[in-house]
């Protein structure tokens, strides 16, 4: 067996096993850093033109994929990590969404959840899963990510069970170096975790599902210019293969082969 197929067969069964796992060093330290520096210039952009989430927890950049191909485009499938979301989600796969993402020093109480629609308790018939590029360290002192081990495996949603700010024993908090990929089940219980270092911890968050599972925006709105650039991978990835047909007279499947879709933004909208 090779490393790589070593590295990702112990990544499974951490997965399988815990709900969690770390892949090191996919990206080099210096790609993160020089990312980071985007990722604080568009920061700037979007606060200076008011359009930006922000709040005690986290500061957001949604869509960075979109309105920075040239960076962020890429980071959507890199293929370590799309050939592992492939074996777990084992369908065809999309793209729920894509964030720059870092933590803040907060002063609220701590809200376990899921990010998935269903808390399947079975791996094999996990829906949707997380993969965090973290884009600097990620330690204890800086927040990196609570997760509650065998959650994915409750078949439960804490925010249905618990109140807010319900003290749940058993987290741990997952560690890991600037160009490793933190991946987590959607079923798995998970939370932000306060910054205390002062220090900024970027992250960049893919969100995955099998491909019926609606995603938190309509990708195929992308526009001709990004559309042109899209590999066919990417292609799947935003949606434009497993569109509803319009009408019987158009098709009758949802999916439909990649290379069914037309090369013309508007036909491939049509299709």
């Amino acid at each position: 067996m090779s490393q790589p197929e070593e590295r990702k067969n112990r990544l499974l069964k951490s997965l399988s096993d815990f709900g969690y796992g770390v892949l090191e060093g996919v990206l080099s330290p210096q790609e993160c850093a020089g990312l980071c520096k985007h990722l604080d210039s568009i920061e700037a952009e979007r606060r200076a033109s008011k359009d930006i989430f922000t709040d005690e927890q986290r500061v957001m950049l949604w869509n960075i994929h979109q309105s920075h191909p040239e960076i962020f485009l890429d980071k959507i499938n890199v293929p370590e990590v799309m050939s592992v979301v492939k074996t777990v989600l084992k369908e065809e796969v999309t793209l729920g969404s894509f964030i720059g993402i870092r933590n803040q020093d907060r002063h609220v109480k701590l809200n376990a959840h899921i990010d998935a629609r269903v808390p399947t308790p079975a791996f094999e018939h996990t829906i949707q899963m997380v993969a965090m590029f973290c884009m600097t360290d990620f330690t204890v002192k800086n927040g990196s990510t609570l997760l509650w081990p065998l959650s994915h495996r409750s078949g439960l949603n804490p925010k249905e069970i618990y109140a807010p700010g319900t003290p749940l024993p058993g987290h741990v908090q997952v560690e890991a170096k600037a160009g490793d990929v933190l991946f987590f089940l959607g079923q798995t219980w998970h939370d932000v975790g306060p910054n205390l270092s002062g220090e900024k911890r970027w992250g960049l968050l893919s969100y995955y599902a099998r491909w019926w599972v609606k995603p938190s925006f309509d990708y195929t709105a992308c526009g001709p210019e990004l559309f042109k650039r899209l590999s066919s991978e990417q292609k799947v990835l935003l949606g434009f293969n497993s569109r509803p047909p319009k009408s019987a007279s158009y098709r009758l499947n949802t999916v439909m082969p990649i290379g069914n879709v037309p090369e013309d933004y508007d036909a491939a909208l049509g299709s």
